[in-house]
């Protein structure tokens, strides 16, 4: 018999690359992990993989003029109706069998219905195929901003405001997420006893049902910073480096994560590096400052989790350090969790 060997050799090298899908920034494990979804690192916020926002905020003073060259201002928000990820609450509810017409009403007699926490799902209040709940709330002033639905929800969801459908969504999204509303939805809150009203439609297991609605309130503190120019990124196995133009300053931003597979202390080590290099080439003297922000939501699993900050010197460093209260190790599985 006779056989044909094909032999092919595979050359690698190290190509530094400008162009990706995301940008790496903070890469140590799955759960401690930051990156810049955007090609330009200040027009959008600093994300963890699974893609929560883990903000990271870097603006550069140079003389008096202020340029914001990574991450995005932050939103502030204010509650009309909390999740249960804020706050737990209870409402009515009944499942696998359909609703009788009119559930969805302000005035609905819903004393039948069964009353428990939310979210619904397969950890907390069983559901079949099919949940309808209602939840009565009350504000004291209509949304202002723009407004926000938080929400984690099953295959198929309608969610009813004061008796009208306000939104409709399809396939799972399997966690909480703060989607804009149209500006009409606002006219249909009133002042005094609201009435949230959600049917869930799931084909399988796994899927939990909650919701929220929140007012986006605007922060003018940045409005006297610029964004800085990006003139360049580049990705390497080790580093992502950008650069950019700040006036008459010329900033160039570089991340590190140190993990060498031949070096097993330093691949070991929990530590990456923001390294800032300013250069000015106009002949003239400048002031630049440099600042960095860092939420403490990198060191959190859940946005809602208590956190522990403090200041100290060591060794002649100024140090903050940040981490939860509640240090719970080794007690989360699954593909959707962070560092904690």
């Amino acid at each position: 018999m006779l056989f044909n060997c094909c032999v092919f050799t595979l050359w690698c090298t190290a190509v530094a690359q400008s162009k990706l899908p995301a940008y790496p920034l903070i890469t140590h494990n799955p759960y401690f992990s930051i990156w810049s979804n955007t090609d330009k690192l200040n027009e959008s916020f600093t994300k963890h993989w699974t893609g929560r926002n883990q903000s990271l905020v870097g603006i550069i003073k140079v003389d008096n003029q202020y340029y914001r060259f990574m991450g995005e201002n932050p939103p502030e928000y204010k509650t009309v109706l909390s999740s249960n990820e804020e706050r737990p609450d209870t409402c009515r509810y009944i499942t696998d069998k359909k609703a009788v017409a009119g559930w969805e009403k302000p005035d609905f007699n819903d004393e039948a219905w069964q009353k428990g926490p939310t979210p619904f799902g397969d950890n907390h209040v069983r559901v079949g195929n099919d949940i309808w709940f209602r939840r009565k709330f009350n504000i004291s002033e209509l949304p202002q901003g723009r407004l926000m639905l938080k929400i984690r929800h099953g295959d198929e969801v309608e969610i009813f405001l004061n008796g009208q459908r306000i939104s409709r969504f399809w396939n799972a999204n399997g966690g909480y997420e703060m989607i804009p509303l149209v500006e009409d939805i606002k006219n249909k809150f009133r002042t005094g006893e609201n009435t949230l009203a959600v049917h869930c439609r799931n084909y399988g297991r796994g899927t939990r049902t909650d919701v929220g609605f929140f007012d986006e309130i605007v922060n003018d503190n940045m409005e006297a910073v610029s964004k800085a120019e990006q003139k360049s990124v580049n990705v390497t196995a080790t580093q992502t480096i950008y650069s950019f133009k700040c006036g008459p300053a010329d900033l160039r931003v570089t991340f590190t994560s140190p993990l060498i597979i031949g070096d097993v202390d330093l691949l070991g080590t929990p530590v990456s590096y923001i390294t800032c290099q300013v250069n000015c080439d106009d002949g003239k003297r400048h002031t630049i400052s440099v600042y960095q922000g860092v939420t403490t939501n990198v060191s959190v699993n859940q946005p809602w989790q208590q956190v522990q900050a403090s200041a100290y010197f060591e060794n002649g460093l100024r140090l903050l350090k940040a981490g939860t209260v509640e240090q719970p190790v080794l007690q989360k599985k699954g593909d959707d969790v962070r560092i904690d």
